[in-house]
């Protein structure tokens, strides 16, 4: 196993965007990532990422924790109840022996990937029997560590690059020869196309069927809220980074990200953090009751009352909160909530948001605290283990990456995961997306059916636009 240590350069971004730097690195290294953030109003949310060089490598496939050092034997163990995923992840990070130059770089450095809904049974004591079709078949979950850290800190205008350099001074470039590289250049345009008609795997109706079942489960008690989705397919030619370029301009969110791991792509354009952990300090984000869009600002806003006054689209969110405030409250105390049904507006729809804090305890991970509050409650339902269970029955499709969750886990103890909602898998020439809705006793099917559409409004018009860019 390698020791790195760390160089480090920073320099005024006026000049430079996160898109541009990224097109460029990415003919240069076959797996890259970009981690944008929509917000430069605060310091402490105005950073974008870009990572290159994988040198470490942290996966879950078939059943086992798979680590890979860059030129070195994979090391697998078998998952259990005693040796869970969050035992093998922490092993990992715990493993990596870095030298940093300054305190400050823990910071700038992580683990950068997902956790997939298909993750949860090495998370949770819960058993899912569907498995992804082999088109979509991708890790349950990945984490990498990366050679090349860009991080572009908006509110002050600096970009920092930091490099891991093997203390057996291995060769790589150099940061101030990948800076000349990447700045000096314009990154080729390539086209993007879609090959024949959108798929589903439910039907309007058959979407109203799956509704009703769960409208049943509430009725017997076995829920009170629960949260099913669909799958939808789009086949295409050319680069799906010009999808991800329209995704981000129609539809700008608190988390943009384009994550390729080489024989698959996960990106888009997330409106909600599945957790956010600062200083030992964890905050999860409720994002549940959807209205559309108006028309105009008068509309929006008639709207967006009418939102704030629904009786049912409340008592979804209340639920959701309450659910939040029991996830932290597992390995956290003094959990409150400190903003409740605020409403917010997206490109397309407008939701009802809170948000529920907590302070870690002093023993716990914080990838404990992810798996505590995975999956979020409004991907899933409540009660949420018995609203899993429901849906692995009812959904005629793995849901894979969707409802999972993606960013990192940076090497001072804090993470920033959004949710992969608003989301694209790219494999072997296929989009896939999916959204859901929230049902409770009074849901309507037709309103339900209406709202998925409303949530995939953006993802659909960026892949159309994606043909001119």
């Amino acid at each position: 196993m390698s020791v790195y240590k760390t160089q480090k350069i920073t320099t005024n971004a006026d000049m430079f965007t996160p898109v541009a730097i990224y097109a460029n690195l990415r003919q240069m290294f076959p797996e890259t990532l970009l981690l944008e953030c929509a917000d430069s109003s605060s310091p402490e949310n105005a950073c974008s990422y870009i990572c290159a060089d994988s040198l470490a490598k942290f996966w879950i496939t078939e059943g086992s924790a798979k680590i890979e050092f860059a030129g070195r034997k994979t090391r697998e163990v078998q998952l259990n109840q005693e040796q869970t995923a969050i035992v093998e992840f922490n092993n990992f990070q715990a493993s990596l022996k870095i030298n940093f130059a300054e305190e400050g770089e823990r910071d700038l450095m992580g683990l950068f990937g997902y956790f997939g809904f298909s993750s949860i049974p090495f998370l949770e004591d819960i058993k899912f029997d569907k498995k992804p079709d082999s088109s979509e078949q991708i890790p349950d979950a990945q984490f990498v560590l990366y050679r090349y850290v860009f991080r572009f800190d908006h509110f002050h205008n600096s970009l920092t690059v930091i490099k891991l350099c093997e203390e057996s001074n291995h060769k790589s470039l150099s940061l101030n020869e990948l800076l000349e590289k990447i700045t000096r250049r314009r990154a080729p345009e390539f086209p993007f196309a879609r090959e024949g008609d959108e798929k589903t795997d439910l039907t309007d109706a058959e979407f109203a069927e799956i509704i009703e079942k769960c409208q049943t489960h509430i009725q017997r008690g076995d829920v009170f809220q629960i949260v099913p989705s669909r799958r939808f397919t789009q086949s295409y030619r050319g680069d799906e980074f010009a999808v991800y370029r329209a995704l981000r301009r129609i539809n700008p969110s608190p988390f943009l990200f384009f994550f390729d791991f080489g024989n698959f792509t996960l990106f888009g354009s997330s409106p909600e953090a599945q957790l956010l952990v600062r200083d030992r300090f964890a905050t999860i984000f409720t994002i549940a009751g959807t209205y559309p869009r108006g028309a105009n600002a008068i509309q929006d806003n008639d709207l967006a009352e009418r939102l704030a006054n629904d009786p049912k689209e409340n008592a979804e969110h209340t639920m959701l909160v309450d659910l939040a405030r029991n996830d932290l409250s597992r390995n956290c105390r003094k959990v409150h909530v400190e903003s409740f049904k605020l409403t917010e507006f997206y490109s397309h729809v407008i939701h009802l948001v809170s948000r529920v804090c907590g302070e870690m305890d002093s023993d716990v991970s914080v990838a404990q605290i992810l798996a505590d509050t995975f999956p979020a409650g409004t991907l899933s339902g409540a009660p949420k283990y018995r609203a899993m269970q429901i849906l692995n029955e009812i959904e005629p499709s793995a849901r894979s990456f969707y409802g999972g969750s993606v960013g990192f886990f940076d090497f001072n103890g804090n993470c920033t995961q959004a949710i992969m909602i608003r989301s694209f898998l790219a494999r072997q020439r296929k989009l896939f997306f999916q959204a859901g809705a929230g049902i409770v006793s009074d849901s309507i099917p037709a309103n339900e059916t209406a709202e998925v559409n409303n949530k995939l409004a953006a993802l659909r018009r960026a892949v159309e636009t994606a043909e001119t860019i």
